[in-house]
């Protein structure tokens, strides 16, 4: 950004996008061009009372409320999308585990190990209650995504 002075009024309206009027004990800020400038004048606007400085800086407050809320809430979807996602990752893993552990018991190399096939199968129900788990988890998860306007 710059700052340019000038009283050229072709130059000015060539290249200005923004009004900064100074006189003594007033400043006036004015986002536009030069014809926008002098149309806003010329109209009274600058005396009205509903555009007082106090309105114009309340006005300029609540954008930027509404802006860090913006932002506030894309946070918040993106830690519900990764919470999602982090259990859809666990539940891929537990689901692995699952098929990997009836693996083992489909071998028929452990056909007649009593041992490896009880703590194995054991392994799967514990698996399965921790999928169980993860799966009651993503729900809740998704379902707070979905309620913050997720995907």
């Amino acid at each position: 950004r710059s700052v340019l002075v000038s009283h050229d009024d072709y130059f000015v309206s060539r290249i200005a996008t923004r009004i900064i009027e100074m006189r003594p004990g007033l400043v006036r800020d004015f986002p536009g061009n030069l014809s926008d400038y002098r149309t806003y004048v010329e109209e009274g606007l600058w005396g009205r009372k509903e555009d007082t400085p106090a309105k114009r800086s309340n006005a300029a407050r609540d954008e930027v409320q509404d802006k860090e809320q913006r932002i506030q809430e894309r946070e918040q979807r993106k830690k519900a999308q990764r919470a999602v996602e982090k259990c859809e990752r666990e539940i891929d893993a537990r689901e692995a585990e699952i098929a990997r552990l009836k693996g083992v018991l489909e071998d028929p190399t452990h056909a007649l190990n009593h041992a490896v096939l009880t703590e194995t199968t054991h392994a799967i129900e514990l698996e399965q209650v921790e999928l169980e788990d993860l799966m009651a988890e993503w729900e809740k998860r998704n379902a707070e995504l979905q309620a913050l306007g997720g995907e």
